[in-house]
């Protein structure tokens, strides 16, 4: 065994510095230079958005899975490849990255899969303009054993193809024709016979994109706001009776983060749009005909989704802010209290009950309680 691992790392170090090798260019080059140091530091020190594997383009997809066959569990060495997405010359690229390695010339590419790079002038041109770069993918040991693949669920992203486009929109002659909100959401309504055969995923995303939203935020607590928003929208309440909503939640719960790179290079309204829906898809999330009706695999994978997210957002305050961990603080909390395996100290039981009842801004020791029994519970 250890003579079969062994050999299996000699190749990965083989395999790293053949392929840059084969492109003429000698290692020392790369970080060369006046901006080679400075470049690789700024990659070391870049956010992180990690994503599922199966949300890659599908040439990351056939590299990674090249990497994963030399990982095997229990390998001890461990040469974690980091995965980056950014911008150079007004395109998306991608950079493949190894800390220990820093033979990397052959690892810069377009959305397409074809090379960023051809020579040594454009390598110190990619180094010294590219930017946004955000970390979106690491294979390490760990990352054998990801969060969908451990609940035994994996999800890709989907074409939502019959999401309703409602008729008037913000910032618009159409929605100035309307004197008054009320007129406005009256005019937003989904047509009943839409109503009856758009697919939840389209539904869902439907209601995402409603205009008034944010108006979760204007009540006295988050589940009062929530309330108001299944009153007022058609969308919502048809949503709520749908028996394949976990699903489709879920599916959704992972595009969100998905898009998350791309929003971090858009302004500052569309951040804000970004974080309210969100907030909103969390909390739906946390809804009691929601939990009711989870199978035991999809609670397992909202969960493990639940921990990426909370790391996510926190990596990322400028988007979120502190409001983002009242929904997940929410869902903590009503397993927590439905779960008669889970050890409530005294002190805690009360409180977590108004929580629920009203869901407000969260204690700091409310919110550390909760995350880590769902740690234990779920890891």
């Amino acid at each position: 065994m250890k003579t079969k691992l062994l050999l299996l790392c000699s190749l990965l170090i083989f395999f790293l510095l053949w392929g840059c090798k084969g492109d003429g260019v000698e290692p020392e080059s790369l970080e060369g230079g006046i901006d080679g140091k400075t470049f690789f530091a700024d990659m070391n020190q870049a956010p992180s958005n990690l994503v599922p594997k199966e949300s890659l383009p599908s040439f990351l997809i056939d590299k990674i899975k090249i990497y994963e066959e030399l990982f095997p569990d229990g390998c001890g060495f461990i040469a974690t490849i980091r995965f980056y997405k950014g911008e150079w010359k007004n395109q998306t690229i991608y950079f493949i990255y190894s800390p220990l390695f820093s033979c990397i010339y052959c690892e810069v590419y377009y959305k397409d899969g074809s090379k960023c790079t051809t020579n040594k002038d454009e390598f110190a041109d990619f180094q010294a303009a590219s930017k946004n770069w955000v970390l979106i993918y690491e294979v390490t040991e760990e990352s054998l054993r990801s969060p969908l693949t451990k609940s035994g669920i994996e999800y890709v992203r989907t074409v939502i193809t019959d999401k309703f486009v409602f008729p008037i929109q913000p910032n618009t002659g159409g929605w100035a024709q309307y004197k008054t909100v009320f007129d406005r959401i009256v005019a937003l309504q989904i047509p009943s016979t839409i109503l009856m055969t758009i697919s939840t995923q389209g539904l869902l995303e439907t209601c995402l994109d409603y205009p008034y939203l944010i108006n979760i935020h204007f009540y006295n607590n988050y589940q009062l706001g929530f309330e108001a928003l299944l009153k007022e929208f058609n969308g919502f309440r048809e949503l709520l009776r749908r028996t394949d909503l976990p699903d489709a939640l879920i599916k959704k719960y992972v595009n969100m983060g998905l898009d998350l790179p791309d929003i971090l290079m858009q302004s500052d309204v569309e951040k804000g749009s970004f974080s309210c829906r969100h907030f909103v898809l969390d909390y739906i999330l946390a809804q009691d005909v929601v939990l009711n009706n989870l199978s035991v695999e999809q609670e397992r994978a909202l969960f493990f989704l639940s921990f990426e997210h909370t790391q996510i957002k926190s990596d990322n305050p400028y988007i979120f802010g502190n409001l983002s961990t009242i929904p997940t603080c929410l869902l903590y909390a009503k397993k927590m209290t439905r779960d008669i395996d889970a050890e409530v100290s005294g002190n805690m039981r009360q409180p977590l009950q108004d929580f629920i009842q009203a869901p407000r801004l969260v204690d700091r020791n409310i919110r550390e309680y909760l995350e880590e029994y769902a740690k234990k519970k779920f890891k």
